[in-house]
């Protein structure tokens, strides 16, 4: 079957809504279903599951979902899936319905900043629902001005240079001592042997980085689409993988994509530069560091100052390389327009 395509003026968001009734006894069946999908991987028809007595309709989803988890062994929990075609939205209520549950949520999407389009599906969880909705993007600007964002892991996450202006941004001052505390929270839990905590403090920081994250990529697109300005980020795949190559085009590279959630901050920035009709564009990481942002020669860079001996720039290194991204050759787009 061939994989749907996105249409490209439209975006897919989730958004998570309170809900209140007890669905413990289908919780309970849906575990059964995942566990008869793990122990019976070729039977993805609710015909096989009836008899357990969960909506056919959400069995199905519960079944195909297990089914391709090949590492999944062990259900410990299972989620009710809901395709879109189950759910109702009453636009002048606000309100969603689920028929096959009798369950209603009040999730008036007439707020949202952006154009609702429909409901794809839903994922109901403990006391909350999550929607994927899909929603219009906003027309595209064009425009021949960039703004350049290197991205680091010591200082300032995100250091963004405005290639029209020469205006700086400097964001998320405060993730690298988050990454230091947790750092030597893990360490002292191991030294305890409390790995039983360990988990638990993993996910407590993957949350406060997803949020800082959120509110960089927030503020970054925010500031381009003000100043019609498209982005430009380096390109970083790959280089996590190759050590080698890594090393060889920067030594401190490979410790700043391991330091910090670059990939979901670029993925947080792409997505949300799309909604607003921003293009995200991607550059070759390589020499950004060591070039010079005035003349192009190679200079020394130190962590507080980059330093040009050929035409005498000297500049903060982080915002020396931001300028370099900004006027770099563009290697390829962020996503199709």
């Amino acid at each position: 079957m061939a994989k749907k395509v996105q249409p490209l003026d439209e975006t897919v968001l989730t958004y998570k809504f309170k809900y209140f009734k007890d669905l413990t006894t289908y919780f309970d069946k849906a575990k059964l279903v995942a566990e008869f999908a793990i122990a019976n991987r070729t039977k993805n028809s609710s015909r096989f599951v009836s008899h357990i007595g969960l909506p056919s309709v959400i069995s199905n989803q519960i079944l195909r979902h297990f089914n391709r988890d090949l590492k999944c062994k062990v259900v410990k929990n299972a989620n009710l899936l809901v395709p879109g075609q189950e759910i109702k939205y009453d636009q002048n209520m606000g309100l969603v319905y689920i028929r096959s549950l009798k369950l209603t949520v009040k999730a008036d999407f007439k707020l949202l900043n952006y154009t609702f389009i429909k409901i794809n599906s839903a994922e109901i969880k403990k006391d909350f629902i999550y929607i994927q909705v899909s929603v219009k993007n906003q027309t595209t600007v064009s425009s021949d001005a960039f703004l350049g964002i290197d991205r680091n892991a010591t200082n300032h996450i995100a250091v963004c240079a405005n290639g029209r202006t020469g205006k700086i941004l400097k964001l998320g001052a405060k993730a690298p001592h988050v990454s230091k505390g947790y750092k030597k929270h893990r360490a002292k839990i191991q030294r305890n042997g409390k790995y039983s905590h360990l988990k638990k403090i993993e996910k407590r920081q993957s949350d406060i980085n997803r949020d800082i994250n959120h509110k960089i990529s927030r503020n970054v697109v925010d500031y381009a689409k003000q100043n019609n300005l498209n982005i430009k980020l380096e390109d970083l795949k790959g280089i996590r993988q190759n050590k080698k190559t890594a090393s060889k085009q920067n030594k401190n590279l490979n410790h700043v994509i391991h330091s910090w959630s670059f990939f979901q901050l670029q993925q947080f920035i792409v997505y949300k530069a799309r909604l607003l009709g921003v293009k995200v564009f991607f550059v070759d990481p390589f020499m950004t560091s060591q070039t010079c942002s005035k003349c192009g020669s190679l200079g020394t860079r130190t962590k507080k100052e980059f330093k040009c001996y050929s035409c005498q720039h000297s500049d903060n290194p982080d915002v020396n390389a931001a300028f370099n991204i900004a006027n770099a050759k563009i290697k390829k787009v962020g996503y199709i327009w």
